[in-house]
């Protein structure tokens, strides 16, 4: 992926992601908003954390997760 369309293509990957668990399509899933208000908890953050780890080898904290996912 070229480099200036790394962000919109993480973006992308993580609405998916987020869209799967909290189970809505990925274009309800507004980045701006945290993921507690769209009705995710911590048990759905731990499971997207692992999908992450999974995906792309990355650690995020729950807690970031549960601020949304432009924080």
């Amino acid at each position: 992926v070229d480099p200036a369309e790394r962000p919109q293509e993480v973006l992308k990957h993580l609405r998916k992601r987020v869209g799967r668990i909290l189970g809505t399509a990925a274009e309800r899933i507004e980045p701006a908003v945290p993921l507690t208000e769209m009705g995710m908890d911590s048990l759905m953050a731990v499971e997207l954390m692992t999908a992450l780890k999974h995906d792309v080898d990355i650690d995020v904290p729950a807690v970031k997760l549960l601020q949304g996912l432009t924080t």
